[in-house]
């Protein structure tokens, strides 16, 4: 049986109402759009500036790895307010959604 295939991923995706948005503002300074890598995609960002990220939803897995910081995230999530220090180090998984 054949495996099932990946589409190609150009970068990170993400939706608000429907529509793809940038959710850096920011250039990355590494990416892997032209790696031809199936199904994942790898972007790198330094020196973010503090910044508001619409809500959005993640059509495909997201994964994050801090390598700088300490980073300050505040968020709000079905009614309810978060927020955290994000240490040097953290790695954070969010699912496809919607699913």
């Amino acid at each position: 049986m054949k495996p099932a295939s990946t589409l190609p991923v150009p970068g990170v995706e993400v939706l608000s109402g429907g529509n793809f948005i940038s959710l850096i503002p920011a250039a990355s300074t590494l990416c892997s759009d032209r790696a031809g890598w199936d199904g994942v995609a790898l972007e790198s960002y330094c020196n973010v500036p503090g910044c508001d990220i619409a809500e959005h939803e993640h059509p495909t897995h997201f994964l994050n790895l801090l390598v700088g910081g300490p980073v300050r995230a505040e968020w709000t999530t079905e009614g309810r307010s978060f927020s955290a220090l994000y240490e040097p180090g953290t790695i954070y998984v969010a699912p496809r959604h919607p699913r």
